[in-house]
């Protein structure tokens, strides 16, 4: 349909277009893994950890602190790095925090989670570059486009994670279940795994930024 319509939403000869493509595909790996594991964090943090609500929400004040502080230092990292190397260095950052917050366990304090959720914050915040990166080389009369195909897509990918980690949480718990495992250690092993999976997903898209997002041409040390 949009191939045919004379004003289409998406011009589909967008998607030949690698850095724009690889963009979109780096932006919907981010949301999968940070969205997904954010839903189910505050349930882990309250049926887990036995934190109130308001304590819940305190855990991730850091992240958000750290997000705030390092995100105007973010286009300087992509002139100096080079914005494929710097998105794909806060990709990866996000994927080690994930990995460090699932390794917390059961008997996990306040102080514990920080780590974890502050490589999250600060790898979230070189990733701001991305949606301009993103549309760096679509014409400009099609830019408005590609922005929104960019923020479409990560819209999209959170209800995507939800959905993603919730069915690897859920039938991993059911397992354990029925393996009699209590139903806390259950929920624990379903959260875990689901937690690796989403960091699996970022670190993809880091490595799909490293290749996609890298302008063709640029050889020098912090080309884009």
């Amino acid at each position: 349909m949009e191939a045919r319509a004379f004003l289409p939403l998406v011009d589909l000869r967008m998607l030949r277009d690698r850095i724009l493509v690889g963009g979109v595909a780096a932006q919907v790996l981010w949301g999968v893994g940070v969205n997904g594991v954010f839903f189910f964090t505050a349930l882990y943090l309250q049926q887990v950890l036995g934190f109130s609500p308001v304590e819940a929400g305190a855990v991730f004040l850091p992240l958000a602190g750290a997000l705030l502080v390092c995100t105007p230092f973010a286009e300087r990292a992509a002139r100096i790095l080079g914005a494929h190397r710097s998105i794909a260095a806060g990709l990866a950052l996000v994927a080690g925090g994930l990995l460090l917050v699932a390794g917390t366990g059961a008997d996990a304090s306040y102080a514990d989670l920080q780590p974890g959720l502050l490589l999250i914050g600060v790898g979230s915040a070189l990733t701001t570059p991305l949606t301009v990166r993103s549309i760096a080389d679509v014409p400009s009369t099609r830019t408005g486009m590609a922005s929104g195909l960019v923020s479409a897509a990560r819209e999209i990918s959170g209800v995507f994670g939800v959905v993603l980690v919730g069915i690897v949480l859920t039938r991993t718990e059911r397992d354990a279940l029925a393996d009699g495992v209590a139903p806390h250690t259950a929920f624990l092993d379903g959260y875990d795994t689901g937690l690796r999976l989403a960091a699996g997903c970022v670190l993809l898209g880091a490595v799909v930024s490293v290749v996609a997002l890298r302008r063709p041409g640029r050889h020098r040390r912090g080309a884009a």
